[in-house]
């Protein structure tokens, strides 16, 4: 049974327990009745003080009882009375209190006493009120009448009656000093004073004639007689229970409150010898059981070493020759039954692992070389995949360019047909092919932008921006789409949102034109709504929020999931129907993960959709609002058909403050109420609204009315056939906050109504001759007559080498555009050895297909001063030459 290490350790822990066990249950015992004795002896303590508190209060009572007697106030008798109360409180404590059978009566007692004491206090306070009442409110006062009194009388006697009169004064002034005497101290010898002396003034009175001074003062002197006899009875009684009564109940109470003191005081020196033998015999008690304890641990631990620390300390041994491969012969305590056996043949065991694992080392080292083969070879496929990756951005590169140079070609072709007489139909054509150019450069484009999102490539820019570009750069693109759909499409931005903002534009406009191209492409009847609102955040930021809501064909729940993966639309049959790459949404999602922001759809099958992005940006410098508030001159007032119209009337408020609103059905007494420059905005939806309301606007007009008509996209022609037929100002949606205050502003500054306005058409001419680098044929006709539209003359140049030379040989240029990729010298060559060669101040325009970042900073790098992507539209090409070049003269025009 004890064969084990186990076994034999249990039983020596046993016996341990066991003693720890007693001596824990000795230790509580000690602990428990020394606890109760300090108990007993805290309680002693606390009887004692209680007590000896009582003898401190009765002390107390009697000091305050003598000030009383001195003093006898109102706050002297509170003082005394609440030393009773605490007298009496510690006496019920008192009567709680475990005492000896002797002694058990004592707190009744004690309390018969101060009962009597407190009563005898309660005659005490009244004899000595009446006392005071009879000092004050009648000996004094009687004494006052008989002085007035003797010397009434005295004023009506003369002669010897004069003398018996003064006589029987200084006996009543005798009797009142014996009076004053006794308060101040009594005694017999005063009362014997004061009564002679009344008695004789009283005799001298009668032998007095009568009258009715002398019967009013022998009936005062035999009332103050009757009076002090009574003051003295009350002087005596009140002396008596002071100075007896309550002096013998106080020695009666303190008696006995010093007997039990003694009684306490005895028990509890008892008690504190009781507690001090109980220690010591305790004490040596948890002495002997210490020793033990001891004991028995020695010996357990000279056991435990001799059986278990020295075979362990040799099988140690073994095991470190072993795990050095050292040859180990003998293993000791192999034939022990317990636990050190059992570690002795482990490393018996061991060792002849040993040999197995040198033979699984010399494998592991071939698997291990079979491991840096596979690993070299991964290493080659990730080269290669990488290769592929490169090789595949380098491939869109190029597909990019390649298709972009002709593209440029035939849109720049087309763009300049449109500009010359053709027929309707032939216009129709060219505008179709444009329309169909523009959809293969967006694919294009977009293509591109989702390989270098692929590629991480795409980097997000942080640059200020005025919020108005961006706004007008995608209403332009979506306002033309829409038209030609026939579809109405709205514009709300925030008014207060700051006018400069600093982001990314490129990317916020790729964002916002994705959007409105899809909501504008899956519609087909109703409008499209585009919201720009933002919610400030800390640290002068904020968060854009965008919103674009259609009438569209919707998106069921099942299909939100996909719509923003790539090459995918919600519907695989819609791809026919309404064409596109897939892409635009899932470059929309992955721009908005690159600025922090996010994207979230709402949308119901055949109810349209909402797509609603959160951006955040910065504003950029001291940013004011979109729409400034502007002193109008007159009242501004808005007509439409209801209480929605075409003009949010938070854009109202940003501008003017205040305005006034009425529907069509007050247009009569809108009549009457505006006048002469006041201004009036005018909801239009089509020609018959138009001719209904023109006569009553016409009226307006005539009183001096600033008259504005706001219309919805469709109809389109409305417009024009209210300028042409009124003459009135429009604006038509979509339009921007700012444009919408120039729109008010350009109205309050025309003095009169004018006639019909139509748009200038063309680019104004600008001066200058320029050298046009192209090796494209298609190309130079396109670019050249774009520069001859404006007023430019050039030369031609079909590769870098040679628009150097022409430089060297006449450098008279006022601009280059200069085409990157050319034969035998390209763009960045090109522009590199110019500069080299010293043309630091020639403006270089570079001219490419490449739209990637890296390629306008390349361009930048090589000394050129501006970048133009492929294909080049005219307006793009004529704001870029502007920059450099000045506008053309009447002279030059002539010339």
């Amino acid at each position: 049974m004890l064969k084990t290490i186990r076994s034999q350790f249990m039983l020596a822990l046993g016996l341990l327990i066991t003693l720890f066990l007693a001596k824990s249950l000795l230790s509580f015992n000690i602990q428990s009745s020394f606890i109760d004795t300090l108990d007993n002896a805290k309680q002693s303590v606390t009887d004692l003080s209680l007590v000896r508190e009582l003898q401190r209060d009765i002390l107390d009572l009697q000091r305050n009882l003598l000030i009383f007697k001195e003093k006898p106030t109102d706050a002297n008798a509170f003082r005394f009375e609440a030393v009773l109360a605490r007298l009496k409180e510690n006496l019920q404590k008192l009567a709680l209190m475990d005492l000896p059978e002797d002694y058990r009566q004592y707190p009744l007692r004690l309390e018969e006493y101060l009962l009597q004491y407190a009563k005898s206090f309660a005659e005490v306070r009244r004899d000595r009120h009446q006392r005071d009442d009879l000092l004050e409110k009648q000996l004094k006062e009687e004494f006052v009448t008989v002085r007035e009194l003797l010397v009434e009388l005295q004023t009506r006697l003369d002669g010897p009656q004069q003398v018996i009169l003064r006589r029987a004064k200084e006996q009543t002034d005798k009797a009142e000093m014996a009076y004053l005497n006794y308060l101040l101290t009594p005694d017999f010898t005063d009362v014997s004073g004061f009564n002679n002396g009344l008695l004789k003034g009283i005799q001298g009175l009668r032998t007095l004639p009568e009258s009715e001074p002398r019967d009013k003062l022998l009936v005062l002197l035999n009332s103050l007689l009757a009076q002090f006899e009574h003051l003295t009875r009350l002087t005596r009684n009140y002396d008596f229970l002071v100075n007896v009564t309550m002096a013998g109940s106080a020695n009666e109470f303190l008696y006995l409150v010093r007997d039990l003191n003694n009684m306490l005081t005895t028990r509890l020196t008892s008690m504190g010898d009781e507690v001090l033998a109980e220690v010591r015999h305790n004490q040596w008690q948890s002495d002997l059981f210490s020793l033990g304890g001891i004991l028995i641990a020695v010996l357990t631990a000279l056991y435990f070493s001799r059986r278990i620390t020295h075979p362990v300390n040799h099988l140690t041994r073994v095991f470190r020759a072993l795990a050095r491969d050292e040859a180990v012969d003998h293993i000791p305590q192999l034939r022990r039954k317990d636990e050190i056996g059992m570690l002795a043949r482990a490393a018996d065991v061991f060792r002849a692992r040993n040999e197995q694992t040198k033979h699984l080392l010399a494998q592991a080292q071939q698997l291990i070389e079979q491991q840096e083969k596979l690993n070299q070879e991964l290493a080659d496929e990730k080269q290669r995949a990488e290769a592929a990756t490169l090789s595949k951005s380098v491939f869109l590169a190029n597909m990019s360019h390649e298709i972009r140079t002709p593209m440029n070609g035939i849109i720049g072709l087309v763009e300049l047909c449109l500009q010359t007489r053709v027929t309707n139909k032939q216009r129709e054509y060219l505008q179709k092919v444009a329309q169909s150019s523009t959809i293969l450069m967006s694919l294009i484009n977009d293509i591109l932008d989702f390989s270098k999102i692929e590629a991480g490539k795409l980097k997000i820019e942080q640059i200020a921006f005025p919020t108005e570009s961006l706004l007008e750069n995608v209403l332009s693109n979506a306002g033309m789409r829409a038209r030609e759909k026939n579809l109405n499409i709205f514009c709300y931005a925030s008014p207060d949102l700051p006018d400069t903002l600093i982001g990314d534009p490129l990317r916020l406009t790729q964002i916002m034109l994705n959007l409105t191209s899809n909501a504008i492409k899956f519609t087909e009847t109703g409008q499209v709504n585009l919201r720009l609102m933002h919610e400030p955040t800390e640290e002068n930021g904020l968060n854009l929020i965008l919103e674009v809501q259609d009438t569209g064909i919707g998106i069921s729940e099942s299909q939100r999931g996909e719509i923003f993966t790539a090459f995918t639309q919600a519907d695989g049959s819609t791809s026919r129907r309404f064409g596109g790459t897939g892409l635009g949404l899932s470059i929309v999602r992955h721009l908005c993960e690159m600025m922090e922001g996010d994207i979230q759809v709402q949308s119901e099958l055949g109810q349209g959709s909402c797509f609603r992005v959160r951006l955040p940006l910065q504003a950029g410098g001291a940013p004011g609002p979109l729409i400034p508030s502007y002193p109008l001159p007159g009242r501004l007032a808005y007509l439409n058909k209801g209480q929605t119209g075409y003009v949010d009337y938070r854009y109202l408020q940003a501008l003017a403050g205040d305005y006034q609103h009425f529907p069509y059905a007050d247009l009569d007494s809108l009549r009457l109420l505006m006048e002469r420059q006041d201004c009036l905005l005018v909801d239009i939806g089509s020609k018959e609204q138009f001719s209904i309301l023109a006569p009553h606007l016409e009226t307006l007009a005539d009183k001096g009315v600033r008259i504005g008509i706001v219309t919805a996209t469709q109809p389109h022609p409305l417009p024009d056939f209210i300028r042409e037929t009124s003459g009135f100002s429009c604006l038509s949606h979509p339009f921007t906050p700012s444009q919408f205050g120039r729109f008010i502003t350009g109205l309050l500054n025309k003095d009169k109504r004018k006639g019909p306005v139509k748009n200038a058409s063309g680019l104004p001419k600008l001066s200058g001759h320029l050298l046009l680098v192209e090796d494209n044929p298609i190309n130079q006709l396109v670019v050249g007559e774009m520069l001859k539209s404006m007023g430019l003359t050039y030369d031609l140049a079909e590769d870098g080498r040679q628009a150097v030379n022409k430089i060297n040989n006449s450098p008279h240029y006022d601009l280059v555009l200069m085409d990157i990729q050319m034969p035998e010298l390209d763009g960045y060559r090109a522009t590199r050895e110019l500069r080299e060669q010293g043309f630091d101040k020639l403006t270089i325009c570079g001219l490419s297909a490449n739209a990637l970042p890296q390629d306008r900073e390349k361009a930048e790098q090589a000394g050129m001063n501006d970048y133009l992507t492929k294909p080049i539209r005219r307006d793009e090409l004529f704001d870029c030459l502007e920059k450099y070049l000045s506008p053309s003269t009447a002279a030059d025009q002539n010339s």
